[in-house]
């Protein structure tokens, strides 16, 4: 029994180096000018989430501003709407962050981008005219909600409290191909599964020793 509570230890110790965060970003449909694919059955009305998963020890400071990058994990991502259409990422475009604005200068914030830039969208799985088509997603506050550039310190759900700015659309090249309202953005820590399933298997092997 020692040892396995040594093997509990071990993964809450990697559990707390590094945690899997969700992001969920939510909005209703403005206006759809796609007219084929999953995208092109979407209608005006809907509502719509993109969510996808971070790890909160891999991320990239930017040289030349407070903001920070981090890796978005694009195996997780979805983009579901309320009518049943649904995308993915195009696994193939390599790296895209989510990046945290704090006091940048004056504002906190939130954008699918690379620290050093401007937000800049996300690949997903379908093609338009100009290439994959992108979902691009921003937010600015005026009211000082963060207090760090880390992410776990940013869990929470931010809405329209304090809320200057923001962009939520999807893009073909250099055009607003769907645009949606933004309504919330959930960010939660996950629990790791190399947590939950020493912790059963300890509870398992208890029940066991007790009959």
């Amino acid at each position: 029994m020692k040892h396995i509570a040594s093997i509990v230890i071990a993964a809450m110790a990697t559990a707390a180096a590094a945690s899997p965060v969700l992001v969920e970003v939510h909005g209703d449909v403005e206006f759809n000018q796609i007219s084929g694919g999953a995208l092109g059955t979407v209608t005006s009305g809907e509502s719509t989430t993109l969510s996808f998963m971070l790890d909160s020890d891999t991320f990239l400071n930017s040289g030349a501003f407070p903001t920070r990058g981090y890796d978005i994990d694009l195996a997780s991502l979805d983009l579901s709407f309320s009518g049943g259409a649904s995308l993915g990422a195009n696994l193939g475009a390599g790296t895209s962050y989510f990046s945290l604005r704090d006091n940048d200068p004056a504002v906190d914030g939130f954008f699918i981008g690379h620290p050093d830039g401007f937000p800049s969208p996300v690949a997903l799985d379908q093609v338009g005219i100009f290439g994959d088509f992108g979902a691009s997603f921003s937010v600015t506050y005026g009211d000082d909600p963060l207090p760090s550039l880390d992410i776990l310190d940013a869990l929470g759900t931010y809405d329209f409290t304090g809320l200057t700015v923001f962009n939520m659309t999807i893009d073909d090249g250099p055009f607003n191909a769907m645009g949606m309202v933004f309504s919330s953005m959930t960010i939660s820590k996950v629990p790791a599964p190399s947590v939950i399933a020493p912790l059963a298997f300890v509870g398992l092997c208890a029940s066991r020793r007790r009959r």
